[in-house]
């Protein structure tokens, strides 16, 4: 693989892009982990009050897993975009990845038509 040649206008609009999400989603995950501080079993919420805590607990834990998995892939997208190396490029078929879709979704690695066949499986 190598890298496909985008405009200097085009790599900094990116770059920006991918800089904003990772601070966008580094502020929700510190909201995140702020909401999953323990409940404590003494309080006096009551029970129903009590689960419905618990249960959002349980929802936010696998939003913040989701949103640390997120920031990864940013950051591995910036690091490729800064470096010239295989950002952009597909990494199943090998072919460029649209202009259209890095700004809609920066940390892509896979073409429209590659990711459908992936999640098809």
């Amino acid at each position: 693989m190598g890298f496909i040649m985008l405009d200097e206008t085009d790599k900094n609009q990116l770059e920006q892009l991918l800089k904003h999400e990772l601070k966008e989603l580094t502020l929700s995950i510190y909201e995140l982990k702020r909401l999953l501080e323990p409940v404590s079993p003494d309080n006096a919420i009551g029970r129903l009050s009590r689960m419905d805590a618990l249960e959002m607990q349980s929802v936010n834990t696998t939003k913040l897993q989701n949103q640390q998995n997120r920031v990864n892939q940013l950051q591995k997208a910036l690091l490729r975009l800064e470096k010239n190396y295989d950002f952009g490029l597909c990494f199943e078929c090998g072919e460029t990845i649209s202009l259209e879709r890095l700004k809609l979704k920066p940390e892509s690695e896979y073409c429209v038509s590659c990711q459908q066949i992936l999640d098809a499986r």
